[in-house]
């Protein structure tokens, strides 16, 4: 089916559609590749915002509704019943969350970046290393790797809390225990039952967590860069395309036999201008 370009003026429930041009085959096969490389690079931005937004909701909690609670605790005292049992659930929840959207976060980026760039590719393997470093140097990220599994298989990651007396209040902390983990869960693998193994008894759930975070923020940018040149490729050439063309009325193209009395049930194709002016034209 043919393709062609129109504007469109608006108003209310009217459509104003103006011809422009037909596009030929390739011309829409270029067009259609340009925008498939924006809308990758715009998804894997979109989940690294996921992961984020998880990771902030997990710092949120502690600073807000966990200190809320810890305020009339008498440290010689336990947490109630009610209140343990909500911060338990709370915080196994937000990390579970995080944990999770990474998985996705990096699953995503492997797939896209194998398939974008072929696995033989300098960018594919530039990603492949870019994780296998941050697993064999870094404890929070290959634990919090394998800590993933262990919740979407075998049981909530955290079971220790403590709250303690400081001079201007009180303190507290959510732990890992090292016995719960190891006796819940036997495919850690080598490398991470062994930390375990020789790690303390019980190490501070932020510390990893803050720390894989950076880890994974570190490779959200690293990501955006391998695809730096074929993203800024593609939108000047949708720019240079475009540009004879635009006017204040909406650029789209639509399909040759679409019918103008049920515009707003078919699919139009637009053009990522607000990306467009961003990075070709300077304008924010």
């Amino acid at each position: 089916m043919k393709k062609i370009l129109v504007e469109i003026e608006s108003d209310n429930n009217f459509h104003d559609i103006n011809y422009i041009k037909e596009i030929d085959e390739s011309e829409f096969k270029s067009i259609e590749q340009s925008i498939s490389v924006i809308d990758e690079v715009q998804h894997l931005m979109d989940l690294y915002a996921v992961l984020a937004f998880n990771f902030e909701d997990f710092v949120e909690f502690q600073a807000k509704e966990v200190l809320t609670i810890i305020e009339h605790v008498n440290p010689v005292n336990h947490v109630g019943e009610n209140e343990y049992k909500f911060l338990k659930v709370q915080i196994n929840r937000f990390t579970n969350n995080y944990l999770s959207s990474f998985r996705m976060f990096i699953d995503h980026s492997n797939v896209k970046i194998g398939k974008r760039f072929q696995k033989d590719s300098i960018e594919y393997q530039k990603f492949i290393s870019m994780t296998n470093k941050a697993y064999d140097k870094n404890f929070s990220y290959r634990f919090a790797h394998k800590l993933r599994n262990f919740c979407q298989h075998c049981a909530l990651p955290i079971s220790g809390f403590n709250v303690t007396g400081i001079e201007n209040g009180r303190s507290f902390m959510f732990y890992f225990e090292k016995e719960y983990l190891l006796n819940e869960y036997d495919s850690w693998g080598v490398q991470v039952k062994e930390d375990l193994i020789n790690g303390p008894e019980s190490f501070n759930v932020n510390v990893v967590l803050e720390s894989h975070f950076r880890i994974a923020t570190k490779f959200s940018t690293e990501i955006h860069d391998l695809y730096e040149d074929k993203f800024l490729d593609a939108l000047n050439y949708l720019n240079d395309y475009t540009a004879r063309f635009r006017s204040d009325k909406e650029l789209r193209i639509m399909d040759e036999d679409f019918d103008p009395d049920s515009i707003s049930q078919i699919t139009l194709q637009k053009f990522p201008f607000k990306l467009i002016d961003k990075f070709c034209n300077g304008i924010s």
